[in-house]
């Protein structure tokens, strides 16, 4: 079996297996995104990788198909594509392939070695991204292809991943010790302020190294999986909010649990008439330029993420007001 990208609205071939999509077509679809064909109960699992290694156990399952599609490229997607290839390789690594599947999708700390494999699947759709036209395609045949040498990588990493993998831990160590960041927690929003340094990267799933003031990742497992998280930055000129939902609910899941997204409407009709000379408050698609779960937050003229006038005491009130009142 080889993989194949299918392009934006392109339905998979009848007799192709789709993994890690919506997309209509294929003979068997074995994906955790919200809208795709359920799969079977003993199938089932938070990410499609996860997926993907319980059809492995049984040979027939993945057996009789003339290609893996998908239709966007994440590590989660690279990974279903390359199980549905090489099975055999995969099982003997499973719980790597799945820490690094959650890390990409759910934005968790992983154990280092599938932290570095997501890191090191990151660099190679970035690297494929800079060589132009037909990247998506690129990405696939390359996990497909060096799927050994991408795990080998992650038990001994290069100096580049090695030095990523040790940024997140530090980032997770002056979190917990509170060291310029300020977590407060009520019910099922956390606050989570911090002050700018070097800056943080809205909505960059990508990431590989960056001097990043709040590395999400390094969030991972500190607060609950119920827990919507108001992020806040303060640069000296405002504070710039972003709502996050929790990282898994996008997806249909199994161990974590399903979170309904909120009517967050009269939140960001309340926050626009008290700030409305300072920024612009918009609500899901138009927040996710600030990141992919994101639900509201405060952006500029051109939709990017943008400092507020209002304090956080003020911000949060009305967004607890709305998930109390939206869900």
């Amino acid at each position: 079996m080889r993989p194949r990208f299918l392009a934006a609205g392109e339905a998979a071939p009848s007799d192709a297996l789709v993994v890690d999509s919506a997309a209509a077509g294929g003979r068997l679809t074995l994906s955790h995104w919200q809208g795709s064909p359920a799969v079977a109960a003993d199938l089932a699992d938070d990410t499609s990788t996860g997926i993907l290694l319980r059809a492995a156990r049984e040979p027939t399952q993945l057996a009789g198909f003339s290609v893996v599609c998908n239709d966007h490229v994440d590590a989660d997607g690279l990974l279903a594509a390359a199980i549905a290839c090489r099975p055999e390789l995969a099982l003997a690594h499973a719980q790597l392939l799945i820490g690094a599947a959650e890390a990409g999708d759910f934005t968790c700390l992983p154990k280092a070695p599938s932290l570095a494999l997501m890191l090191a699947l990151h660099r190679l759709v970035l690297d494929e991204q800079a060589a132009g036209a037909g990247s998506a395609q690129r990405c696939y045949d390359r996990v497909v292809d060096s799927l050994p040498d991408l795990i080998a990588t992650a038990s001994a990493p290069d100096a580049a991943l090695a030095a990523a993998v040790a940024g997140f831990a530090t980032a997770r160590a002056r979190i917990v010790a509170r060291d310029g960041i300020a977590i407060d927690r009520l019910g099922d929003l956390a606050e989570i302020r911090w002050t700018r340094r070097d800056g943080h990267a809205w909505n960059d799933f990508l990431v590989v190294a960056a001097n990043d003031d709040l590395p999400l990742h390094a969030l991972g497992g500190l607060l609950s999986d119920t827990c919507f998280q108001l992020l806040a930055e303060d640069s000296g000129d405002g504070i710039t909010y972003a709502l996050d939902a929790p990282r898994h609910s996008w997806a249909r899941t199994v161990r974590r649990p399903t979170v309904r997204w909120p009517d967050l409407a009269r939140a960001r009709l309340r926050l626009s008439e008290l700030d409305r000379d300072r920024c612009r408050w918009v609500l899901r698609p138009e927040a996710q330029r600030a990141g992919f779960v994101c639900q509201l937050a405060s952006v500029d003229a051109a939709g990017d993420p943008a400092p507020s006038g209002l304090a956080p005491a003020t911000v949060a009130a009305a967004i607890r007001e709305g998930l109390r009142l939206g869900r």
